[in-house]
């Protein structure tokens, strides 16, 4: 597999000797001397570098880059324009065609306008995002945040996120960090970095949406029951089987007995799963599924919802006329043939019956892609279904209490 190095320029500590010399200690045990990171990572060999992307500033030093070329002439007229106007786009382009053949692979030079801040971003960002565009499509990437100024690795980091979180890329950060005292630069491996923004990612869409799918593989050699128990709840919510949040609640129930301490990150998990399941668990499955509807819309996730919330109703009904186990819950055929009759009688009877008419006739439009309605006409909106929700969510509460007054009393 090869590797795209993908590094910054600036100016550096450009004296009269050049660039400062240093010794870059790899991990491995490896040492090489040189004035510049770059050329230190290809001397090591430890990667199997096919291409290079180096992004800089007009008035980076890109004259270091030729000095190994054999060009003094050309060399010094890089040195010139670095120092005052910066690099025209015929001399960018003439040294990264001789990079290219001196070392006779891919070598791809972008420059920008030298000032970095909040007004450039806008010009800067999309020139970050092509230059990372020309890495190889299933190369590794090797990000080097060592030279440039302080902004660029953020901005190359920025665009690595923008580009492949939501991929399994393989990507390595390193970082030659020089220590005075041992006179030493030593290479930093700062790939986890890259691993916490994928998990961060995977979190922030599992909190915020519930899908856990990409947190789950995460998960997966940390805390596989927990990863399993995650795919398990995304399932559920996904595919809309809200009568399945019983036994997913008291899977949850254990995988938390068996959760690791560490890595820290798994911490917000399990207080997430926690308040899940607190919020959610109720004596009665009704009032489950109910606090399960009220869930999905604080996720903003209203069209399973208004399914939860309405299957909340249909098991209102069957447990008060059955028993809280029935074996009919889930049996829509029986649902149809002997309960809905029994809900719409008690409805009649009920101070907002409208609301839950209104309800059901949402879960009926759903549930089948959006008919018609037989009572108001037209197509339903989708912006409506949050206002609808929030409009029938208490009186189904106010239903519970009236049924039970109704029927068991």
């Amino acid at each position: 597999m090869n590797t795209t190095l993908i590094t910054s320029l600036g100016t550096g500590m450009y004296g009269k000797e050049g660039y400062r010399q240093t010794i870059y200690h790899f991990a491995s045990g490896i040492q090489r001397e040189n004035n510049m990171f770059l050329r230190a990572v290809l001397d090591s060999k430890l990667y199997d570098i096919g291409k290079i992307i180096i992004i800089g500033t007009r008035t980076s030093s890109w004259d270091i880059l030729a000095e190994d070329l054999g060009d003094t002439d050309f060399w010094m007229q890089l040195k010139d324009e670095c120092s005052s106007q910066g690099i025209s786009d015929a001399s960018l382009n003439s040294l990264q065609n001789l990079l290219t053949d001196f070392y006779n692979f891919p070598v791809l030079l972008s420059a920008h306008n030298p000032v970095i801040c909040k007004d450039t971003i806008d010009e800067l960002f999309p020139l970050y995002i092509n230059a990372i565009d020309q890495a190889g499509e299933d190369d590794d990437i090797l990000l080097d945040i060592t030279h440039g100024f302080r902004s660029m690795p953020i901005f190359m980091y920025q665009s690595l996120l923008f580009k492949f979180s939501h991929t399994s890329r393989h990507i390595q950060i390193i970082y030659g960090e020089f220590i005075k005292s041992d006179q030493i630069s030593y290479v930093r491996d700062l790939s986890s970095y890259w691993e916490l923004s994928q998990i961060t990612e995977a979190k922030n869409r599992f909190f915020m949406q519930l899908d856990g799918k990409l947190i789950a593989e995460k998960l997966d050699s940390h805390w596989p029951k927990g990863a399993k128990c995650i795919r398990a709840l995304s399932g559920i919510v996904e595919c809309n089987f809200a009568l399945q949040i019983p036994i997913i609640l008291n899977q949850i129930g254990n995988v938390l007995k068996d959760a690791p301490e560490s890595p820290s990150w798994i911490e917000d998990i399990k207080t997430f799963l926690e308040e899940f399941k607190r919020k959610v668990s109720d004596k009665t499955l009704a009032k489950t599924l109910y606090n399960y509807a009220s869930f999905l819309a604080e996720k903003k996730l209203f069209v399973q919802a208004v399914i939860a919330l309405q299957i909340s109703v249909e098991v209102k009904i069957i447990t008060l006329f059955d028993k809280e186990d029935s074996d009919y819950i889930g049996n829509y055929e029986k649902w149809q043939d002997t309960y809905k009759k029994e809900y719409h009688n008690l409805r009649k009877k009920f101070e907002y019956k409208k609301k839950l008419n209104r309800l059901e006739e949402l879960r009926n439009q759903i549930a089948h892609g959006g008919s018609i309605s037989r009572y108001q006409g037209g197509s339903p909106q989708a912006v409506n279904t949050e206002k609808i929700f929030y409009s029938v969510q208490k009186p189904v509460l106010s239903f519970f209490k009236f049924a039970d007054n109704t029927i068991r009393h």
